[in-house]
């Protein structure tokens, strides 16, 4: 499958595609702008190009979709792209939170969409992290434009989707972002803007009629190397979620083109750029 992905271009059509693990990164190390880490010898290949789940989902002490775990993954680590799960409020601004309620991270409880701004910015994460909003993670990519942001769309109003559409653009961070979601997200997203990507969630394992979507996120459990390429025969790349660590060999040599992977130290220490 080659070398197809680059941080600016995380998402975009086969033709485009190159490793993360082996493009940007490993571009980097070549010039000396980051140096090689200290396991570097335990490279394992196949590896498949790497997005931090939840920006990182499993730093000891770290909040799953927290600024710390996000920076712990791009400053700390090099990692070049992470994905994190987006929600609206009651007053129409957008979140960062996995789950529809803030009961399991946060200092308090309720659902997502029935609370203020002003609510959801009184709350705390469970390291004492404020919650980030929509806002703080587009601020973070601009200043970063070697980074790339896995917008996963879980709940969206008509306000809150032309907020965040205003703040893409007025950023100018298009090509930094892809959307992920069901269907009526890809539909939405590629009605919306040009230069912004898509991941199609799906439940099978082979898509035929994606519309727009760029790429396809299955469950791991679906995965097999045939499933993977038919979807790369329709012009799709093959995404998978949050895979176990005995998972990350079989999966990539079966084609997977990207693993959003929760223990991101883990997954360096055997696919080391």
């Amino acid at each position: 499958m080659g070398n197809r992905v680059g941080a600016n271009d995380l998402c975009g059509r086969r033709a485009r595609w190159g490793r993360l693990t082996g493009g940007v990164v490993g571009l980097l190390l070549a010039v000396g702008m980051l140096a090689p880490p200290a396991h570097a010898e335990a490279v394992s290949p196949p590896c498949s190009a790497l997005v931090a789940h939840r920006g990182g989902a499993a730093y000891p002490g770290v909040t799953e979709g927290s600024l710390g775990a996000i920076r712990r993954s791009v400053d700390d680590l090099g990692v070049r792209a992470f994905e994190v799960d987006i929600r609206t409020t009651a007053s129409d601004t957008i979140y960062v939170m996995h789950d529809d309620t803030v009961d399991r991270t946060t200092s308090g409880t309720g659902a997502v969409a029935d609370m203020t701004s002003a609510e959801m910015g009184s709350l705390r994460l469970d390291d004492g992290q404020r919650i980030p909003t929509l806002a703080n993670i587009i601020t973070l990519v601009h200043a970063r434009p070697d980074v790339h942001v896995v917008l996963h769309v879980k709940s969206m109003t008509k306000r809150s989707w032309k907020r965040m559409t205003q703040r893409i653009r007025t950023y100018g961070v298009q090509s930094q972002v892809t959307l992920m979601g069901r269907q009526g997200t890809v539909t939405r997203a590629h009605a919306t803007f040009r230069r912004v990507d898509t991941v199609l969630l799906s439940p099978t394992p082979i898509v035929a009629e994606v519309g727009a979507a760029d790429a396809v996120a299955i469950p791991q459990s679906l995965v097999t190397p045939e499933n993977v390429a038919a979807n790369h025969a329709n012009a799709l790349d093959y995404w998978t979620f949050s895979p176990a660590s005995e998972q990350w060999s079989s999966l990539a040599g079966a084609g997977v083109d990207i693993m959003l992977i929760n223990d991101v130290e883990a997954y360096l220490a055997v696919c080391t750029p």
